[in-house]
């Protein structure tokens, strides 16, 4: 495994892709895909809207957005196969409700719009082999910002979305409304899928062979050739091969895959102001992104938060040295690198990211239970004379729904306690 790691390294970095992008009427296709593992070779299949990740979608404010879903996924066990007996229990301890995995529908992540009528909302059903047409009329006075898109069907919610079912979805600024330095910014789009191969198959055997089944189930989405023979313990959640206990570090660790590409390597203007688009789509973990070498041969990079999860700072930007993301959430940065006085033909930097899981446990409570931290991008800068200013504050109209509370008085009637307690077994 480690020299097969180390051959996935080595290999030749591909310039980051760019992501088609559309606009109304949008049409969004449900289908298998695979999801290739660059340590091991092979693949498994998992859902997508054609690829990984899905077109990304831009509106402005005052537009209708028209959706056709279609759902190509062949049939699978449907609803009657979830078990709602011990639903409380989260589904580490009833896996049953795991279920449904090819039924879909469609929610966008961050718009403030209404669920009502064929608009977005959770409880649509979309079935395999059907479609729905979907209507979003964004209000005129929405906030500009960055957003996501994603099945949200109750039960394979985690399934679809965390294993590649997602896109960009962003409600561009209008004109005028921004300084003409964050407005005349290059864009970069970077989707990020926290791919957790081990965690997509673990979800793919409970939703055939589960506890109350009692049974093994030879995963037949897997594809890859070190592992012939092996079955998937829906009961412990580990793989079985040649009837012995393989463990952990099979090469199916999460990686990250930005824009659908391992380690991508992304080439920038020396001293030039971009602006980066985060979006993060994972199943239950959360990262940060970071630069850890900062010596004399690595470009040194300076990080602007300008808007998380689709709403501008009260007053941007804001220095920051590492960017937070959770499943969902989203982060727009202003990004620029420079290169040492000796450095005349460019330098390079790696921007890497640390994967965090952190349930939450009794008390509320959160232990870092898993971490890991390496490569997730390469940022070439090549040389220039352009000379950059440093960024000056600024702040944006912010519509009526986005009031701001913090000084809020609230009386103590209304003050109420909210716990989402989770049974984590953690030797699963």
């Amino acid at each position: 495994l480690a020299a097969a790691r180390a051959a996935a390294d080595a290999a030749p970095t591909q310039e980051l892709r760019v992501i088609p992008e559309v606009r109304s009427p949008v049409t969004l296709t449900m289908t298998a895909v695979k999801l290739p593992l660059p340590y091991i070779g092979g693949y498994v299949y998992t859902r997508a809207y054609g690829d990984i990740p899905g077109p990304t979608i831009r509106v402005k404010p005052g537009d209708t957005l028209k959706i056709t879903l279609k759902n190509d996924l062949g049939p699978g066990p449907g609803i009657d196969a979830c078990d709602m007996d011990h639903t409380n229990l989260g589904f580490f301890m009833n896996p049953d409700v795991i279920c449904a995995l090819n039924h879909t529908n469609l929610h966008t992540h961050g718009l403030h719009i209404s669920p009502e009528g064929n608009a977005d909302s959770v409880f649509r059903h979309v079935q395999p082999g059907s479609s729905d047409e979907i209507v979003l009329p964004i209000p005129k006075n929405h906030m500009a910002g960055t957003h996501l898109y994603h099945p949200h069907f109750h039960h394979s919610t985690a399934a679809q979305a965390g294993g590649g079912a997602h896109g960009a979805l962003i409600v561009e600024d209008p004109p005028g409304s921004l300084p003409k330095f964050i407005e005349d910014m290059e864009e970069k789009t970077l989707v990020l899928s926290l791919a957790n191969p081990a965690k997509v198959m673990r979800f793919e055997a409970w939703g055939h062979a589960t506890l109350k089944k009692g049974k093994f189930w030879e995963q037949q989405l897997w594809r890859n050739p070190v592992y012939p023979d092996w079955e998937w313990d829906a009961v412990s959640g580990t793989l079985n091969e040649h009837s012995s206990l393989t463990g952990d570090h099979l090469g199916i660790d999460p990686h990250v895959y930005v824009n659908g590409q391992y380690i991508p390597k992304v080439t920038l203007k020396e001293n030039k102001w971009y602006r980066f688009r985060f979006v993060l789509a994972a199943i239950e973990m959360r990262v940060e992104l970071h630069q850890n070498d900062h010596s004399e041969d690595q470009a040194a990079c300076e990080y602007q938060l300008l808007a998380k999860d689709g709403i501008y700072l009260h007053e941007a930007p804001r220095r920051v040295h590492r960017i937070s993301l959770v499943s969902g959430s989203r982060a727009d940065v202003a990004f620029r690198c420079s290169c040492g006085y000796l450095d005349f033909d460019g330098c390079t930097a790696t921007m890497n990211f640390t994967a965090l899981w952190q349930p939450m446990g009794v008390g509320g409570l959160a232990p870092t239970v898993e971490s890991s931290t390496y490569k997730m991008m390469h940022v070439v800068t090549e040389p220039s004379t352009a000379k950059s200013s440093p960024l000056e504050k600024f702040s944006v109209r912010r519509p009526c729904y986005l009031a701001d509370l913090r000084d809020a008085k609230v009386p103590r009637k209304n003050h109420h306690k909210f716990e989402m307690p989770q049974m984590y077994p953690m030797i699963l």
